[in-house]
């Protein structure tokens, strides 16, 4: 069998293996977990490709940090799939897959050891430490800039074959692109230099024991020795420093809710959770989508991670010579997890995140892919064992992932699993709060954010949404008390600048509706909700031209807000424009087509006219969708008495 069967063979078998894990996603529902704000709410994404989206993509936005190439990803989604999750999830798995085939491949062509490439790959593939990143359609953007991670290597590997500039304009083009789909590629320039090191081997006098025979000269050839190493890479951290440069700039545009934590707390967590991800790869349980930051850390935790640490540490430096691969993946490890250990925080930042781990955790795979077999071989260990050992703990992996997928096929499942794994997991708490109350529960939407603050008692968005569950149930006194107490915590939280607004003017006090409205949209003047419920109250007040004015405001932030095309419809109709009015209606319905409202205000229109079959079909269709709407019944009264006439 030749070297390219193999190589196919391995190949198949990789992507079956991950299919069987991850196929299942084709029915998991979106997540309330930044889905709706990165997907399926986001009129941007939903409009599919376009200039004016190119544009958005491309600027700083209040969503994330930069990274255009995410969004034109999602909105190349958007244009097939529409609000469909499917298309998300097999998206997001089939470059999973790409990125598993590139981590063999870039390997096997580095080292030339197919089967220890093989064996990188598919813990790659189905180590369960990655599920987060596959299962979860918002995590596009670390499975894509994987993507062109994985790719820069491997035009990398070809440039040090035979060094030129037309080998290298590949590299920069593959780094750039990675950089635009995730800043966190900003290390890669560092991980170059350590797979320069081992297993490419292109550093100058180093006493690295050489370990393959007939190898080719990578980068020397010409003369230059380290130097060609030193300024080939110039460029790549260049580039890399002014991707952090903009993700900084870019976190400023949106606002975050982020505790107030000592730098040494900082550094004590973030050692701990070095130790924790080890943990995770050798260990593969209990897995969550968020982890709860510790409000106190224990000096022994501190001790054990430290001393954990410093043992690997020693231990890959006094093998540097005869089992290099140690120290390549030992710093590939702590290198690409640094960014994202807990140093620098935004938002309510976990102790750690299965997200985090999916490029780093490839360090570790290269210490255990080429350190097993040099053991195996100390200890004079028969290879069967080796192999049936490997494959049995591939199986396992598999085994173990296939199972945890099915945790994120909900927001519900999702959430109570992260509960039952986790001790005092506040922000887990008031999130399935929330999603309770997006299904009508409003009890347990309550209980649940109650029980969040008992954890944890400065959570604004716990009290935001106690509110709006007390407002479901009529309870308005208590929900304007929560929500002022959300205020209290954080006093830029427009949505409850409007979530007051609207309590207020349901409690027939429009004008402090009005300022509640005017201070959100003071904060955000972009926010498009807020003007078209400013619009609501000016409209009930018989201010007709500021309402359409709020209206059309709205529109113009978001042309796909329904509810905004059918309160300007209203006015319209209300001073005569019939025609304006029609036009804003359909358009309503054909944004929404569930929207009894709309589909009663036009068949207002068609009775006006004089059309009563289109009026009939239009309120009949409005009592399809809400069998007791009293208008649509009321209309369709009076359309069959004016036929009895």
């Amino acid at each position: 069998m030749t070297r390219n069967t193999k190589k196919m063979i391995v190949s198949i078998v990789l992507v079956m293996l991950t299919m069987c894990v991850y196929l299942q996603v084709r029915g998991h529902e979106f997540l309330q977990l930044d889905d709706d704000t990165y997907i399926y709410e986001n009129h941007h994404v939903q409009r599919g490709l376009s200039l004016e989206g190119l544009k958005w993509a491309f600027s700083f936005n209040e969503i994330a940090y930069w990274h255009p190439l995410t969004w034109l990803s999602l909105m190349l989604d958007a244009q097939f799939f529409g609000k469909n999750p499917a298309g998300y999830h097999l998206e997001n798995m089939i470059i999973h897959i790409l990125n598993a085939l590139l981590v063999f491949f870039v390997f096997e062509r580095m080292t030339k050891s197919l089967w220890s490439s093989a064996f990188i790959a598919a813990l790659f593939a189905l180590h369960p430490i990655n599920i987060e990143s596959v299962a979860w359609a918002t995590e596009r953007k670390s499975v894509l800039s994987t993507l062109f991670w994985m790719a820069t290597m491997f035009v990398y590997v070809l440039y040090t074959e035979r060094p030129s500039v037309k080998r290298y304009l590949p590299v920069l083009l593959f780094l750039i692109m990675g950089l635009l789909s995730k800043p966190v590629l900003a290390t890669l320039p560092a991980v170059l230099c350590l797979v320069d090191f081992w297993p490419l081997e292109r550093f100058a006098s180093l006493g690295v024991k050489q370990r393959r025979k007939n190898k080719p000269s990578r980068g020397n050839a010409h003369g230059y020795g380290n130097r060609l190493l030193f300024y080939e890479k110039i460029p790549l951290f260049l580039l890399s420093a002014s991707a952090v440069f903009i993700s900084f700039l870019s976190s400023r545009a949106f606002p975050s809710f982020t505790r107030s934590i000592p730098l040494a707390q900082k550094i004590s967590t973030s050692l701990i959770g070095y130790a924790l991800y080890i943990k995770k790869f050798l260990w593969p349980d209990s897995f969550a989508v968020y982890y709860p930051y510790p409000s106190s850390v224990s000096p022994l935790h501190i001790a054990v991670s430290v001393a954990l640490l410093a043992v690997i540490t020693v231990f890959v430096i006094r093998y540097v010579r005869s089992a290099p691969y140690l120290i390549t993946g030992w710093l590939w490890y702590l290198i690409t997890l640094f960014p994202v250990i807990g140093i620098v925080q935004a938002g309510l930042w976990p102790l750690i995140a299965d997200r985090f781990a999916y490029v780093p955790f490839i360090g570790l795979f290269v210490m255990a892919s080429w350190g097993l077999p040099q053991v195996f071989r100390a200890w004079s260990i028969k290879r069967e064992i080796l192999v049936v050992m490997a494959a049995a703990s591939i199986l396992a992996c598999a085994v173990i992932a296939r199972i945890n997928v099915r945790y994120w096929k909900d927001s519900v499942t999702l959430y109570r699993h992260a509960l039952a794994v986790t001790d005092n997991n506040a922000e887990i708490q008031w999130r399935l709060g929330l999603v309770f109350l997006q299904l009508d529960k409003y009890d347990e939407a309550y209980a649940a954010c109650g029980q969040s603050l008992k954890m944890y008692p400065y959570i604004p968005q716990a009290y935001n949404i106690m509110g709006l569950s007390l407002v479901k149930r009529n309870r308005y006194d208590e929900a304007i008390a929560h929500y002022k107490k959300a205020l209290q915590m954080k006093a830029d939280y427009v949505e409850v600048y409007d979530n007051l607004g609207s309590a207020l003017a349901d409690r027939n006090m429009p004008d402090e509706a009005i300022r509640q409205y005017n201070e959100a949209l003071r904060i955000d003047p972009d926010f498009a909700k807020a003007h078209n419920n400013l619009g609501s109250v000016l409209a009930e007040l018989g201010r007709t031209d500021e309402a359409i004015g709020h209206y059309k405001k709205a529109l113009a932030i978001n042309p796909d807000y329904a509810e905004a095309h059918n309160n300007l419809g209203v006015e319209l109709e209300g001073i005569g424009k019939i025609d304006e009015a029609f036009r804003e209606y359909s358009e309503a319905i054909r944004l929404k087509p569930d929207y009894a409202d709309a589909h009663v205000n036009l068949g207002n229109v068609y009775f006006h006219k004089g059309d009563y079959a289109r009026a009939e079909e239009q309120y009949r269709q409005a009592l399809l969708i809400n069998a007791h709407h009293a208008v649509a019944e009321q209309n369709l009264a009076i359309i069959r008495s004016l036929r009895k006439q």
